[in-house]
């Protein structure tokens, strides 16, 4: 006698509650992050089995620095049928970048070989707002899993993917673009929009003296310079997370602690200067988090050199050291930001003649004169990502020195040519 459609809904139905209780009573603490349990739950679906099936465990990793007013919510459902599912487990619970938010255990229901995991991560909204026709401050992230593959799998929130929804059958990755739901690998090369190259040439065009794009894998060593001047060398830097633009370089990341990239050999700046950078800052605690440094202090307590640092997330102060005299140029606090308020801002200071100008995302934000005058030969490294006593916590891509001042349809190119929005 065949089933009615009702009856094998009902039988799913129990399946998922014997699924729930099993994996509760079992499994609470192991699959907990610092007591945040996402769920288990069972994906309902009734197709014919070909294979015992086995429970899927979806590890969330949060590649989004936190802030108050973020939640995280979980959909999961049978292959097809996420999108109307009731959202699950809701966590806002503080989490480190990088690191595991939590993990979702799947558990096949009745005669179940595919289920849809839906995530979705929202600032200052409930999750369950986060829809097409309005996804600002909203990452959703979908991913298909099957109960005869891989018994763990990674989802991974990005920064990136703030305000973009794809349809209910692709999910949102690293170069913003929708790709498939059965795998977290980044865009291949070929897939992706053109800003890696389109990117590079224009900045190259510009005749930087150093160009660093932290494009390396993780647990590379050397910093390379593009413009094989000065490669530097990585100290507790964490590698091939989401950068700035739509390229296949990724970025590098800086814990706040001990993190830094050391370049030995800088060559010698003329006077006139351009440093310029893609930069996200996590965190508020830091006092002035340096993103490059090279300061030269002498026996006599003389100090030489200029330094770039982020006194809060609204402004950048560019310090040129000359002898005793410190020189302190400050964006105002009422600065331009991204839009999205947590993601990469591109920053440019200028030095040059007197002159000193400091962009954020394109716009001028503060120009100032200042006493010039040439530095003798320094001998001491340059630092990116530490100072003398503090440290840069957060993501940076795409640091470029110059030794000549960048005029503003320079800088503004440099933006265009990212496409991060």
């Amino acid at each position: 006698m065949k089933s009615s459609p009702s009856n094998a809904n009902d039988r799913a139905a129990s399946a998922v509650a014997v699924a729930r209780g099993r994996a509760h009573s079992e499994g609470g603490r192991r699959l907990g992050l610092g007591g945040c349990l996402f769920a288990v739950l069972a994906a309902q679906s009734l197709v014919p089995a070909c294979r015992a099936p086995t429970q899927v465990t979806v590890e969330v990793v949060g590649e989004v620095p936190f802030r108050e007013g973020m939640s995280v919510a979980v959909q999961v459902a049978r292959a097809g049928d996420v999108e109307a599912a009731p959202l699950k487990s809701v966590t806002s619970a503080r989490w480190a970048f990088g690191q595991t938010i939590g993990t979702v255990v799947v558990a096949p229901g009745e005669q179940v070989t595919e289920a849809d995991v839906r995530i979705v991560l929202a600032l200052g909204r409930a999750p369950e707002s986060c829809t097409r026709d309005d996804a600002a401050g909203c990452v959703v992230y979908r991913r298909r899993v099957a109960f005869d593959g891989a018994s763990v799998v990674r989802a991974v929130l990005r920064s990136s993917c703030f305000g973009v929804y794809c349809d209910e059958t692709t999910s949102c990755r690293d170069d913003r673009s929708c790709g498939t739901m059965t795998s977290d690998e980044p865009a291949r090369p070929a897939e992706r929009a053109e800003g890696s190259d389109t990117y590079a040439a224009v900045v190259l065009a510009d005749g930087p003296r150093h160009y660093y794009r932290f494009g390396e894998p993780e647990g590379a060593k050397v910093a390379r310079d593009e413009m094989k001047h000065a490669d530097g060398t990585y100290e507790g830097v964490r590698l091939g997370i989401t950068g700035a633009i739509a390229s296949a370089t990724g970025a590098a990341y800086f814990d706040g602690v001990r993190a830094r990239v050391l370049v030995p050999r800088l060559e010698e700046l003329p006077g006139a200067l351009t440093l310029e950078a893609w930069v996200r800052v996590d965190g508020d605690e830091l006092v002035d988090p340096v993103i490059l440094q090279r300061i030269d202090a002498r026996s006599s307590g003389s100090l030489f050199g200029y330094r770039l640092s982020l006194p809060s997330k609204r402004s950048v102060k560019l310090e040129l050291f000359r002898e005793a005299k410190v020189d302190l140029y400050a964006v105002p606090s009422d600065a331009p930001l991204p839009s999205d308020g947590f993601g990469f801002m591109h920053v440019a200071a200028i030095a040059d003649r007197g002159q000193i100008k400091v962009y954020l995302d394109g716009v001028l934000a503060r120009q100032e004169t200042y006493p010039d005058g040439p530095l003798p030969p320094s001998g001491v490294p340059l630092l990116i990502g530490a100072g003398t006593s503090t440290h840069f916590r957060g993501a940076m891509d795409e640091l470029a020195i110059y030794d000549h001042a960048l005029d503003v349809g320079a800088v503004r190119r440099h933006v265009e040519a990212a496409k991060r929005r």
